[in-house]
């Protein structure tokens, strides 16, 4: 969980001096798309279109973590599709020069000048077997309300978008290009995951990693957040989804008594702890497929921006959290614009 803010789109360089910040360096790619998959599976086959993966594993909190080296330095990040701008805590940062000390600025195609002189610059950056030179990110604590994190830094929807990025959320992988897919590509993958039985939806074209759902016959916004441990909706939907809050049945003094599940969830820095309650959507329709009686979070979300008024995220009415995205076997694929979900297990 944390503030969801703006991000930067892809082919972003210095006003004063060209600056290739995307550029990615993979050992050892030399692959035709259009050849056979060595092996009958999703990871090989996005091998032979050109991507290269890199494993990330959960912590604790079954957030998404991926080890790097920056600097010379061995360093944790946090896979984090719900944060806006690559990050890294303010420790970490201090060996970056800022855009302000460079004295440069960035354009960016979809947001044209930015003059944030703060900004630092990832000179060099090393996950797996790929190398990304030249990345932008905000320095800024990372601490949290009495949790001990283990990452120095997070992968924002800027990396994610910038490098063409696919994320297997089962297999816990992170797929990245050195350049955009062609068109054949993108044919070439959407057409074999429709014959594997994967569906598709669109991600929302200006809401970042954003997609249109349905719950109890309402439309509802939702992020694609695999930095959240749970799926949660801002409770200010709890009267017009008619939802229900989950109870379970407690011993107490020889009786049962109803009481509701609740718990917290706990924001970077001053965001700090929040009230958690549970609550059942009778149905969730996410493209063309529906689930009865789901079970969701529901907490006041509007300290992270959303579904606060004049934020960025004023329109996303929750998250579609890490749980249910593994569950799912979703496949984030940021270069297509689309969620994809895996081919809906059958009941015995």
């Amino acid at each position: 969980m944390k503030a969801l803010l703006f991000w930067l789109r892809q082919y972003i360089e210095s006003i004063s001096f060209l600056l290739a910040v995307t550029s990615v360096v993979v050992a050892g790619m030399s692959r035709s798309w259009g050849a056979e998959p060595a092996k009958g599976t999703l990871e090989s086959y996005l091998e032979h279109l050109g991507y290269v993966g890199i494993d990330f594993k959960p912590n604790a909190a079954n957030q998404p973590l991926i080890g790097g080296e920056l600097g010379g330095k061995k360093l944790v990040f946090l896979v984090d599709t719900g944060w806006g701008f690559t990050s890294l805590d303010t420790a970490t940062a201090r060996g970056c020069k800022t855009l302000g000390q460079l004295g440069v600025t960035l354009e960016d195609q979809a947001f044209g000048v930015l003059t944030n002189i703060s900004l630092v610059l990832i000179d060099k950056l090393v996950l797996g077997q790929a190398e990304f030179f030249n990345q932008p990110a905000r320095a800024q604590p990372l601490q949290m309300d009495s949790v001990a994190v283990e990452h120095a830094g997070i992968l924002g929807l800027d990396f994610f978008e910038r490098n063409f990025c696919l994320i297997d959320c089962r297999a816990r992988r992170l797929f990245v290009r050195g350049g955009r897919p062609s068109h054949e590509q993108a044919k070439a993958l959407q057409e074999s995951l429709h014959r594997c039985g994967f569906d598709e939806v669109p991600l929302r074209p200006k809401g970042g990693a954003t997609i249109d759902a349905r719950m109890n016959g309402h439309p509802v916004v939702l992020a694609v957040d695999t930095g959240a441990t749970v799926s949660v909706l801002a409770e200010s939907l709890i009267k017009p989804l008619n939802l229900v809050l989950f109870r379970q049945e407690t011993p107490s003094t020889g009786s049962h008594i109803p009481d509701n599940v609740t718990g917290e969830v706990i924001g970077v820095g001053k965001i700090g702890a929040h009230k958690l309650r549970l609550v059942t959507v009778n149905l969730l329709e996410i493209g063309v497929r529906n689930w009865a009686n789901v079970h969701f979070g529901v907490a006041n979300l509007k300290d992270w921006g959303i579904s606060k008024p004049g934020s960025p995220g004023a329109d996303i009415e929750g998250l579609f959290g890490a749980e249910m995205l593994a569950g799912h076997g979703a496949l984030i694929d940021f270069a297509g614009g689309k969620l994809w979900l895996s081919p809906a297990r059958k009941v015995r």
